[in-house]
C-alpha cells in the first residue's frame, strides 16, 4: 500500500449539491426498480435490501416472503458459525414452516452454534427454545458435556426432576467425577426437598 501512487487521487473533495428532491426521487426510482426485479437484493444495498424485505415479508407479501426465505437459506448455507447464530436467536426461523426449519437445523454442523443459542434462552428463560437447541447440539455430539449439563439445567427449572436425574446420570456415566453434575444433582435433590417441606 506504501509503493502505491497517489498522483491520480483527488487532492481536494470535490463538493457536489444535489437537491434534495432529485435525490429523494432518485432513491425512489432505485426502489421502483427493486420492486419490479422481485425484490432482488443484489439491487440494493445489503443494508437497505434486507430489513425492507423483512418488513415487506411481515406486511404480508408472498414474493417478497418468497425471496426473504431464499436470502436466509443462503446465509445458513455459508456455514458462517456467527451468522448462523444470529439468525437463530433473531428469530428468522419463524418464516419457514416445521419441515423447512428441520433442513435448515441439517445445516448447523457446529455445535457450538446450538450451545451458544442454547445458553443465551437460558440466560433469558426461554426454557423450550434453549432445550431444542441442547438437543440440536447433542445429536451432533451425544456426550457433549455442555450439551448434557444444558439439557439438565432446562429439566431442573421445568422441574422435570426425573428427566434431569436421567441425565445427571448419564453424564456421570461418560464423566463420573465431573463436579458440575455432581453438584447439578444435589442442588436438584436439594430443590425437591425444599418443595416438599
Amino acid at each position: 500500500a506504501e509503493r502505491l501512487n497517489h498522483d491520480l487521487e483527488y487532492q481536494k473533495k470535490i463538493n457536489i449539491k444535489i437537491p434534495p428532491e432529485t435525490e429523494f426521487w432518485a432513491h425512489c426510482s432505485n426502489l421502483q426498480i427493486w420492486a419490479e426485479y422481485n425484490y432482488n437484493p443484489r439491487l440494493l444495498h445489503s443494508n437497505l435490501a434486507y430489513p425492507l424485505l423483512e418488513a415487506i415479508t411481515n406486511a404480508g407479501d408472498p414474493i417478497a416472503k418468497e425471496v426473504f426465505k431464499r436470502e436466509i437459506i443462503l446465509r445458513f448455507e455459508s456455514f458462517n458459525f456467527s451468522t448462523q447464530q444470529y439468525l437463530i436467536e433473531n428469530g428468522y426461523l419463524k418464516y419457514f414452516n416445521k419441515e423447512e426449519r428441520k433442513e435448515l437445523s441439517k445445516l448447523i454442523l457446529d455445535e457450538n452454534v446450538w450451545m451458544n443459542c442454547g445458553y443465551n434462552y437460558l440466560d433469558a428463560n426461554k426454557n423450550k427454545k434453549a432445550l431444542e437447541s441442547f438437543l440440536h447440539a447433542r445429536n451432533i455430539n451425544p456426550i457433549n458435556l455442555n450439551a448434557l449439563l444444558g439439557i439438565a439445567q432446562v429439566y431442573v427449572r421445568t422441574k422435570e426432576y426425573d428427566k434431569a436425574l436421567q441425565i445427571y446420570n448419564e453424564i456421570l456415566e461418560y464423566y463420573p467425577e465431573n463436579i458440575e453434575a455432581l453438584n447439578g444433582k444435589y442442588s436438584m435433590f436439594q430443590q425437591i426437598k425444599d418443595t416438599i417441606n
